[in-house]
């Protein structure tokens, strides 16, 4: 019986030390498997490391690729490249750069082989700039306005009327991205400035917004028209078309541009003040 039970134990022990030996091999063969992977992975020959960017105009291209830059810098676990062909997400790049540019109107981004992508954009068209407030002799800030009222980039100012100009406080701090009106409002006011302008041949350049619903309309001479958003459009349009057409300024427009400002915020109530030192 002892001897039966030695036999048993000797057993066991050479079970345990095959189960051991082969814990082990299957472990390494797991690491070199991790490693081989990591190692493929890292291979130059499938890292993105080339960006092709087309239809950028207005929208800063250097900033694009740094946002790219940034997507492709850092490794996963520590070791794996995000830059890698196989694993990186176009989509959120995608994502990235629409949130990040409201400049974007249509993006289509694709590899090219395993070390390239293509990034072809569509940009918003201007239609108007926002400029921030500034001080008297001070550069304001400028971003170009699409045709639904979106803040969508950076723009110089110009000293000329070449776009028509919004200025004051909006919604958001950061500007890109904002809604200067809604898309309908946005639309319905242009038309007017458009009809109003064409009909009237008076050069309305801009409007200030300002707090409580009221606005300015900003001529080319200087003049100040200021107004209530209550106000339909109509009645705004009727009551300049009242002021321009009556006798007093219809004999010339030099008395129009004489004026500082013209206030129509109390309704059928017309009011105007001429500029210092002109009578």
């Amino acid at each position: 019986m002892a001897r039966i039970k030695y036999r048993s134990a000797e057993v066991w022990e050479r079970r345990r030390l095959f189960a051991k030996r082969m814990t082990l091999i299957f472990g390494a063969l797991i690491i070199l498997i991790i490693v081989g992977v990591v190692l493929l992975l890292r291979i130059g020959a499938i890292q993105i490391k080339e960006t092709n960017i087309e239809g950028a105009n207005i929208i800063d291209k250097n900033e694009i690729q740094n946002t790219v830059d940034e997507s492709l810098s850092g490794n996963y676990l520590w070791v794996i490249p995000k830059s890698n062909t196989f694993l990186y997400s176009v989509k959120k790049l995608n994502s990235t750069l629409i949130q990040r540019f409201p400049g974007i109107s249509t993006l289509s981004i694709s590899r090219v082989g395993f070390k390239k992508i293509s990034i072809k954009i569509g940009e918003r068209k201007p239609e108007a700039l926002w400029c921030s407030d500034a001080k008297e002799g001070d550069v304001p800030e400028c971003y170009f306005v699409d045709n639904s009222g979106i803040v969508f980039a950076r723009a110089p100012f110009f000293s000329g009327n070449v776009y028509f100009m919004y200025r004051g406080k909006l919604d958001k701090e950061d500007p890109l991205g904002a809604q200067i009106f809604t898309v309908k409002d946005f639309l319905v006011f242009q038309a007017f400035i458009k009809q109003t302008t064409n009909k009237l041949g008076i050069s309305i350049v801009g409007a200030e917004l300002k707090e409580q619903g009221d606005f300015d309309l900003l001529l080319s001479s200087g003049v100040r028209i200021l107004l209530n958003r209550k106000m339909s459009y109509d009645d705004i349009y009727n009551n300049m078309f009242t002021i321009i057409k009556s006798k007093e300024f219809s004999s010339s427009t030099s008395t129009l541009n004489s004026l500082d400002y013209i206030d129509m915020r109390f309704g059928n109530k017309i009011f105007y003040k001429a500029k210092i030192g002109i009578k």
